[in-house]
């Protein structure tokens, strides 16, 4: 290519005129990805947390259960002093509110997750927009192509024709 923006035969080299909007296009696609990527990680994130919480609750609740029964089993066999019924009672209020704030936490960290699932849909929803817009960037600059194209070759076409005239006109007899 010429300095002056000429191909080597010349020509004017074309330059599409919304390739900035193009490029615009597709860096917003790959900011709206990574944000995509980011956002599905905080949400896997959260339902780890989530998960968790869940697991913290069941296990509150199986040691409650567990105590409680050894408890049960003492005053069965008639081996439970009366410290160790007030103990058994302060223990059950204790393990009730334990497991009372365990589902708190689980129902906090649920709402988390769903908070940053709901993003996570939007953020898909962005990059699927901007990907849509991109697109419609992308196939415009190819219908201008393909018009470019078809007006080179029939330039083409058109300065091959003038030359073979003009050779077909030399070379005939007594037309010089």
């Amino acid at each position: 290519m010429w300095l002056d923006g000429r191909d080597g035969d010349g020509s004017m080299k074309r330059r599409y005129p919304l390739e900035s909007l193009r490029r615009l296009r597709r860096r917003a696609v790959d900011e709206r990805a990574l944000e995509v990527a980011e956002q599905a990680h905080r949400t896997e994130q959260a339902k780890e947390r989530a998960a968790a919480a869940e697991r913290a609750v069941q296990g509150e609740q199986a040691r409650t259960r567990q105590v409680e029964r050894a408890e049960q089993e003492r005053i069965e066999q008639g081996a439970a002093r009366v410290a160790d019924l007030q103990q058994a009672a302060s223990f059950s209020v204790g393990a009730e509110e334990r497991v009372l704030e365990a589902e708190e936490r689980e129902r906090r960290e649920r709402e988390r997750a769903a908070e940053q699932a709901r993003a996570e849909a939007v953020a898909r929803s962005e990059l699927a927009s901007a990907d849509a817009e991109a697109k419609a960037v992308d196939k415009h600059r190819e219908g201008w192509q393909r018009e470019l194209d078809a007006r080179v070759e029939a330039e083409q076409e058109e300065a091959a024709g003038e030359v073979w005239e003009a050779r077909r006109r030399r070379s005939e007899p007594g037309k010089r």
